[in-house]
């Protein structure tokens, strides 16, 4: 069993946060547990672990289920929507930890697929996917400002 430091565990939002709800949270992280204990929770649908490391929160790992996944994959996937690590704390082992909890998680809630997106140019990623046993299966683009971008998506059976 992996033993994650958390700031704040199973926090579960409404999908209509979304991404820039949390960072914004993060960036002021001496009140993230605070401000995230305010939300009123309607679904449980994405989760995210906030990493602490010697008292200081190092990053963050968002997980989806259901209707909050961004893709149609898999009816009982487990998508990692993030995982992130602020410089100060990478190439430490600690991206594998986040990444073998979100297994562990998807395992015990009885997910028959985790899956992910990676930007096709990040290599370190692709490769640090690839070790976890991930399989390009598909693709798909979004914008970001005018620039056209792909993600690969990536995949591994749980069961």
């Amino acid at each position: 069993m992996v033993k994650l430091p958390v700031l704040f565990t199973t926090s579960c939002v409404q999908k209509t946060h979304g991404i820039g709800f949390i960072s914004t949270l993060y960036s002021k992280r001496k009140s993230v547990e605070r401000l995230l204990r305010r939300v009123i929770i309607q679904h449980q649908i994405s989760m995210f672990y906030f990493l602490k490391v010697d008292g200081e929160v190092a990053g963050y790992l968002k997980l989806d289920v259901d209707d909050a996944q961004n893709e149609e994959v898999d009816p009982n996937g487990l998508e990692i929507e993030r995982i992130y690590l602020r410089k100060s704390f990478q190439h430490r082992g600690l991206g594998k930890q986040l990444f073998e909890f979100a297994e562990e998680k998807g395992r015990e809630w009885s997910k028959s697929v985790l899956w992910l997106g990676v930007w096709e140019h990040n290599e370190n990623a692709k490769n640090f996917y690839a070790s976890r046993g991930l399989t390009r299966f598909s693709e798909h683009v979004f914008v970001l400002g005018d620039d056209r971008q792909t993600d690969f998506l990536l995949k591994k059976a749980l069961v």
